[in-house]
């Protein structure tokens, strides 16, 4: 009896994703011993949150009577409002003295950084409002209610990775959350195939099932508190299970809202 193939296209994401796994693991472990490779690290983050933004901006939902041309343009200008932000963190956080292993991440540095960097995007999208509602308020208040989401959900989030990039043991402590987010997916996928069942959110995602879901919280739960010691501070099982669960819900919830938002 011949063992089931694996879907073309699977096998093209396991190929992808573990190429990319094996790479991004090799950097985050050794920028536990490697300094320099915390600039690799910042770089990464980076990339990953502008394409988040990127990405973001794609599914904008944008007054309905502009052509094509228009949407790419308002979309490119999205981009560089939310991103500037991410853009002032990697050249304040490249310096030299914030990468290296003894930094401590002053508090009132910090607060500085995230005040400056907030109040610029501030001003660039109450710039970018103001100049669009001359013409068309409808569509200002679109571009400022995608960005305000946007801000919630994808800049704040790589504003915290960029930060936890050059932090001491940045690392070990990436590598322990990707673990935890990749095995909840992996749980998902093959509860949901194998046991099917009730949907989670049929009129939001139809292919979602309560087994996938209870299958990667299960998975992530055994990943997160079987190398909980990856994470500094991190020294007992209940906190371990409490923030595991957290990151994974968090995770599901997430994936959820992006579906809705396509």
């Amino acid at each position: 009896m011949n063992a089931p193939s694996i879907p073309p296209e699977l096998r093209r994401r396991m190929i992808t994703g573990f190429s990319l796994a094996g790479v991004l693991i090799a950097v985050l472990l050794g920028s536990y011993w490697t300094p320099w490779l915390k600039w690799v690290l910042l770089i990464l983050a980076f990339c990953f949150s502008g394409l988040g933004i990127f990405e973001f901006a794609s599914m904008s939902m944008l007054a309905p009577q502009l052509v094509d041309s228009q949407k790419r343009g308002y979309r490119l200008l999205f981009v560089v409002v939310a991103g500037v932000p991410l853009l002032i963190s990697l050249f304040s956080f490249s310096r030299p003295w914030l990468l290296s292993s003894d930094f401590e991440a002053p508090i009132t540095y910090l607060a500085l950084h995230y005040g400056t960097t907030i109040l610029v995007s501030l001003l660039m999208a109450i710039g970018v409002a103001i100049m669009v509602g001359r013409n068309d308020l409808e569509l200002a208040r679109l571009l400022v209610r995608d960005w305000l989401a946007c801000f919630v959900f994808v800049t704040i989030g790589g504003l915290a990775l960029m930060t936890l990039t050059v932090l001491p043991g940045a690392g070990a402590v990436l590598f322990w959350y990707l673990l935890v987010i990749c095995l909840n997916d992996v749980g998902a996928y093959f509860a949901g195939k194998k046991f099917g069942g009730a949907k989670l959110a049929p009129e939001i995602s139809p292919n979602k099932t309560w087994s996938g879901s209870v299958g990667g919280v299960a998975a992530g739960l055994l990943a997160g508190c079987s190398s909980f010691f990856l994470v500094p501070h991190l020294d007992n099982l209940p906190g371990t299970v409490l923030l595991v669960t957290i990151l994974v819900v968090t995770a599901q919830v997430g994936d959820l809202a992006q579906s809705s938002i396509k």
